[in-house]
């Protein structure tokens, strides 16, 4: 999580059910394309997040509607910034809030969802890379390319499918990922480490290495390649002239000895039966019945960290920044980037010294992005969980209804003073963005 957590007060004082006015919906929704475009967002490079929501006084909330601006830290005008904020947009007034910016989610029936599985099942295991570098999220659906040949693959996350931007590799995807297959290397070797001290007594984890090495020879010799990348979009994608944030990758199907169960989930079915929900995904939601959602309906996720749990979406509009410099300094890592930095010299000092005393141009906001690299993702959805029920590698997560209708894919934590959202992408967007259209075949 960012440094900004500090600032985070964890007790919850947003009602947990609150309706937001239908004129602050229509106005937020205009203004995410114009007062709060992308040149506002530029301009003020403190701001991390923007929805509606209620205005607040002494930490308690009001019965204002207002347009909620959060910041990495209020009370400060950084070095560049284009001025305080507005006290209103289009008639409605601001509140500023500190919060973080959102970091991406690299229960019950934990350990089924990171298991090794012949009939791969939605909510499992996936992941890119192996040993060295690889990364871990969830499968999200079984999906199919609109277009001819009209492939059958997989969709999950694209910061799952793709170490970084400019990584332009078909990476093969693997079920489950490198880290959870090979998980009994790890506590072997944990434990071969413990026999090192000539106190231990050997015979004491004689049993435990004997079966670690057992489902570690298992591992080594299971084939778990799922997919290959073909596409994907980490980014805003323009419906009917507005934006919606979108970070989903397809991937095509390519071992031809497991099957893709495109309806069932990785977790014993008397557990979702327990808790009143379907025990299978049934459909996606539209833009029409997502705008017509109940909000008190109860929503369920399955992830690869966490599991089965539920939440509810929370009836506010979001934009939301997903930081990516760590992404960044990974990737400068990678490709051992040092060797190729040029030496301090006077003409970095001028430009240095350039920054500081300048007033705030499009060259400086270019340099900044290249410094603080982060992503707006528009009209995203925020789900309401408890705290520790997603984390990383929940990402890809869908969200469902009780009756097993899909609103969005998992992809972000954010965190805020009163609340920490999940934060997905719609579905409508994604299918629309990608060409793509949900496989139920049974």
């Amino acid at each position: 999580i960012a440094e900004e957590v500090r600032f985070v007060n964890t007790n919850d004082s947003l009602p947990s059910s609150i309706e937001i006015p239908q004129d602050l919906k229509e106005s937020f929704d205009e203004a995410l394309n114009n007062e709060l475009g992308l040149s506002f967002r530029e301009a003020h490079y403190n701001l991390v997040g923007i929805s509606t929501g209620y205005k607040q006084i002494c930490g308690k909330f009001t019965e204002v509607p207002a347009i909620v601006l959060y910041v990495r830290q209020k009370g400060i005008l950084r070095r560049g910034c284009d001025g305080i904020f507005p006290k209103s947009i289009r008639g409605f007034p601001t509140d500023v809030v500190e919060a973080c910016v959102a970091t991406p989610c690299t229960g019950l029936g934990i350990n089924t969802c990171r298991r090794y599985q012949e009939d791969v099942k939605l909510g499992s295991s996936i992941g890119i890379g192996l040993e060295k570098e690889n990364t871990i999220g969830t499968l999200s659906a079984v999906a199919y390319e609109n277009d001819p040949p009209n492939r059958i693959g997989i969709i999950s996350c694209e910061h799952i499918l793709k170490f970084n931007e400019s990584d332009v590799e078909n990476n093969v995807v693997y079920q489950p990922s490198y880290e959870d297959l090979f998980e009994p290397k790890k506590q072997l070797e944990e434990l071969l480490e413990l026999l090192e001290d000539p106190k231990t007594n050997e015979g004491e984890y004689k049993d435990d290495i004997e079966e670690l090495q057992r489902k570690l020879d298992l591992a080594k010799n299971r084939n778990s390649i799922l997919a290959t990348y073909v596409k994907g979009m980490r980014e805003n994608f323009k419906i009917n002239n507005k934006n919606y944030g979108i970070d989903v990758g397809f991937c095509v199907f390519n071992n031809e000895n497991r099957k893709l169960d495109s309806k069932k989930f990785p977790i014993p079915p008397n557990y979702f039966r327990n808790a009143g929900l379907s025990t299978c995904l049934e459909g996606v939601y539209t833009y029409d019945e997502l705008k017509n959602f109940n909000y008190n309906t109860k929503v369920f996720k399955v992830g690869r960290t966490t599991g089965l749990t539920l939440g509810q979406l929370l009836p506010t509009d979001q934009a939301i920044a997903c930081n990516l410099t760590g992404e960044s300094i990974k990737n400068a890592k990678r490709l051992t980037m040092e060797k190729y930095v040029p030496c301090y010299n006077n003409a970095d000092q001028k430009i240095f010294v350039g920054y500081m005393k300048s007033y705030l141009d499009s060259e400086i906001r270019q340099y900044r992005k290249k410094c603080y690299p982060i992503k707006w993702f528009d009209r995203q959805l925020a789900f309401k969980f408890k705290s520790g029920e997603f984390d990383f590698g929940d990402s890809g997560a869908s969200i469902l209804d009780g009756k097993g209708k899909a609103l969005g894919i998992l992809h972000a934590k954010w965190i805020t003073p009163y609340q920490t959202y999940g934060i997905a992408s719609p579905y409508f967007a994604i299918l629309k963005a990608l060409n793509i259209n949900i496989c139920l075949s049974s």
